[in-house]
């Protein structure tokens, strides 16, 4: 049945208030939540919107939604809060307004006189509707359709009720009288005639009813045209350019392309601004010039369908784009990643967790003002979220939901997190496959691609585990790896979100540190170097798990402690070492900022001290542990938090690491003397170290 709840959270923006619920208007350009949806308690609805829309234009929209029923069921009555309605009351648009109809009164009962109005018209140049801009009291605006409706009884009036779907374009008729110019799409009326007389060789256009209502719009006019969408410059924008380029391409327009609004531009910053700040004609020119090629939609083969011409260097002019993250500083947006470690980790629990924090975190943390911290980071980028496992069935699947979500925010909006449980959805889903000369992509990723590709705001698709997905020998066939992470690469470009992997481990001994976790993936190097970022969690030592556990006052178990840490990434990073303690729903949970310094600051120093020799060694200049080439007679070339560190202790920490066999004193060259100082398994210590040119190399 659908009640108060399941409306509000459907229109969107949705919360409680009193008694009900408050929600999105779907009768006007609402972006601040106005509508107040309420059970009376007696089976009927309550609907009341806040900024004047009629209880009936209302009822209309959602009945065209499919959010209110037709008839009341027996002994259920259905009301606005203002007046009832029966059939007989509702008004239907009439398209277009025939000829002798009155003209309408543009007033409204609580705004008064519009400031602005849009006359919409079709081909044929007749009228459609307005929409009209009022000014509110709070020096704020608000948009109301204006359309020319009759109901049941043949009566017929001017009402502030929305167009029918699909909506009309606004420009319908300049692009009639211009069959042959190309078309420029803004977000707004205003918009739109502001870039008409920026760029009067085109046809300026836009949609009512904002971003929202994209899906909503008949997009078929563009067929064969040249278009170019002139987004706002934020977020909301962004996301709605896409999605129009989108629609205009389906619609079967012969080229799409998209305006990159300008570096340095305010946030909303759009055609009317650029008009209203004289922004110079020749830079509006270049704009468009630059603007970005859309792609229609296709199967994705690596190496296939380049362009050149779209890749020339002027694409990569002006300031670049900075780094967007899902992650705050450990995983990049729109990249494929990946999340190793040994069998029975908890991995595929934490990643659960963040395609659950990606799909609700904004709601959770309005409630309890508490960002959830993920992998050693904040989640800051929220939409909709794809989970899939080859591992649990869905009853496993709804526990730990269950357990990760006991508030239920997930089911605030149902479709902002897809979890597939494959045991319970057709079993085995294979993205890619060997083949007689190459890898090759299957027929149910294709199928997999397309649905992916049409969900707005994805933000994460996780795939548990990795070996699960592939057919062919990405671990041993370094081929096969990087098609692999091509194919991932692609995906993630082309759906905006970060896609992650899990994966495991190679059998062999411990892991002190996050060098020898890098190395202890499993897989060709072809398979790491591939991915964008690398995460990994490893045990640690009994000695050491007792000792968090007793700091953070919880019994010890083996495997109760968990370390992490970004062991590869394509930017320059710090490394810094996680520790994770698993809680009773075998979670693992964040404690490095809880635990003391003594324990926590000096495992993470030890660890970035293990990774600076090693990489040192790598570069062909070696340390010693004493001497000129020592440590601490080089210890600029350290990270930071070492190079405060004095002489002894310092030294200390090597031959710490070289007790534990960590690290390893090597000969190099004739000399034989045992010095130089490597990680076991490096270049220096299986004999084969060179130096680099100019390194140091004189004895102590």
């Amino acid at each position: 049945m659908l009640d108060a709840k399941t409306i509000a959270q459907a229109l969107g923006r949705a919360g409680r208030s009193g008694a009900g619920w408050k929600c999105l208007c779907p009768a006007h350009d609402d972006r601040n939540p106005s509508l107040s949806i309420t059970d009376s308690g007696d089976g009927r609805v309550l609907v009341h919107c806040h900024s004047g829309c009629a209880s009936e234009s209302v009822i209309t929209v959602l009945k065209d939604r499919g959010l209110w029923p037709d008839q009341p069921k027996a002994g259920h009555s259905i009301r606005s809060k203002s007046n009832s309605e029966t059939a007989k009351d509702a008004w239907t648009p009439i398209f277009p307004v025939p000829q002798g109809a009155p003209k309408p009164n543009l007033s409204h009962p609580k705004y008064g006189r519009p400031t602005l109005k849009w006359e919409y018209r079709n081909q044929q140049n007749q009228t459609l509707g307005y929409v009209l801009r009022y000014e509110t009291s709070d020096g704020g605006k608000t948009f109301r359709p204006l359309t020319y409706c009759e109901n049941a009884r043949g009566e017929r009036t001017w009402r502030q009720l929305g167009f029918p779907k699909p909506l009309p374009l606004y420009g319908l008729n300049r692009m009639a009288w211009q069959p042959e110019a190309p078309v420029v799409i803004a977000e707004g009326e205003k918009a739109a005639d502001c870039a008409g007389q920026l760029l009067m060789n085109m046809v300026a256009v836009s949609w009512p009813h904002g971003a929202k209502s994209v899906a909503e719009v008949d997009w078929a006019p563009l067929a064969g045209r040249q278009v170019y969408v002139w987004p706002d410059a934020d977020d909301e924008g962004h996301r709605a350019g896409q999605e129009v380029a989108r629609r205009c391409l389906e619609a079967g327009a012969a080229s799409v392309h998209v305006i990159r609004p300008p570096a340095g531009v305010p946030k909303g910053w759009d055609a009317a601004d650029a008009l209203s700040e004289d922004y110079p004609g020749e830079k509006i020119s270049v704009l468009v010039s630059q603007a970005k090629a859309v792609a229609p939609a296709r199967e994705i083969r690596p190496g296939q369908f380049i362009d050149l011409a779209h890749w020339q260097a002027d694409r990569f002019d002006g300031p670049p784009p900075e780094r967007q993250w899902l992650i705050r500083g450990v995983l990049p947006r729109a990249t494929p990643t990946m999340l190793a470690a040994i069998g029975g980790t908890g991995k595929s629990m934490l990643m659960l967790k963040l395609a659950l924090e990606v799909a609700t975190g904004e709601l959770r943390k309005s409630e309890y003002d508490q960002p959830e911290l993920i992998l050693g980071g904040e989640v800051c980028c929220h939409g909709r979220a794809v989970f899939i496992t080859a591992e649990d069935d869905a009853d496993e699947i709804h526990r730990r939901l269950h357990v990760l979500d006991p508030d239920g925010f997930r089911l605030r909006y149902p479709d902002r997190l897809v979890a597939v449980p494959l045991p319970n959805a057709g079993g085995i889903l294979t993205l890619l496959r060997g083949g007689f000369e190459s890898p090759q992509i299957t027929e149910e990723y294709e199928d997999l691609y397309r649905q992916l590709i049409a969900i707005p705001d994805l933000r994460v698709i996780v795939f548990d585990p990795l070996q699960a997905f592939v057919g062919a020998d990405a671990n041993k066939d370094p081929a096969a790896g990087q098609y692999l992470c091509t194919l991932l690469g692609q995906l993630a470009t082309n759906t905006g979100a970060t896609v992650v992997v899990t994966h495991h481990f190679r059998k062999q001994g411990e892991v002190k540190g996050p060098a020898d976790a890098r190395g202890a993936v499993r897989g060709t190097t072809a398979l790491i170097d591939g991915m964008r970022c690398v995460y990994a969690l490893w045990s640690t030592k009994e000695k050491y798990g007792k000792k968090v556990c007793g700091e953070l006052g919880v019994k010890y178990e083996p495997n109760k402690v968990v370390r992490g840490a970004v062991v590869k990434t394509n930017w320059p990073f710090e490394p810094k070492v996680q520790t994770y303690v698993r809680n009773d729903a075998g979670l693992l949970c964040d404690h490095t900022d809880r635990l003391s310094k003594s324990v926590e600051d000096r495992d993470a120093l030890l660890s970035h001290l293990e990774e600076a020799i090693g990489q040192a060694a790598l570069d062909g200049k070696p340390y010693t542990k004493t001497g000129k080439n020592g440590v601490y007679n080089r210890r600029e070339e350290l990270p930071p938090d070492l190079r405060k560190i004095g002489r002894n202790r310092l030294q200390d920490m090597v031959q710490e690491l070289l007790n534990a066999d960590r690290a390893r004193q090597c000969s190099a060259g004739k000399s034989g003397t045992v010095q130089w100082l490597d990680l076991p398994g490096g270049t220096f210590d299986r004999g084969e170290g060179t130096f680099a040119p100019g390194a140091l190399k004189s004895r102590r």
